[in-house]
């Protein structure tokens, strides 16, 4: 995921320049879980807030909702993250 994330960063910010919203949403969406999986949470929660401001297809949503939930459970939200994960 390391060598990942300054390529899912170039491909979110070219395809928001570029006004495809719905793809910079999917880039940054495996940003934030690229930025989980190194628990990097800070960052991953900052590039989920991103995919949500670029309104993201129904279809990748879920895999939002999902890194939300992973998100909090790394910030030890267990409450949270458990709501999350069964909703």
């Amino acid at each position: 995921p390391e060598k990942a994330i300054p390529y899912y960063r170039q491909a979110r910010d070219l395809s928001r320049q570029l006004g495809v919203l719905p793809d910079a949403a999917r880039w940054a969406s495996n940003l934030t879980a690229a930025l989980a999986a190194l628990e990097d949470w800070a960052g991953a929660e900052e590039a989920l807030q991103s995919a949500l401001a670029l309104k993201p297809e129904p279809r990748s949503r879920v895999f939002l909702e999902l890194n939300a939930a992973a998100i909090a459970l790394g910030r030890g939200r267990s409450a949270e993250a458990r709501k999350q994960y069964e909703a």
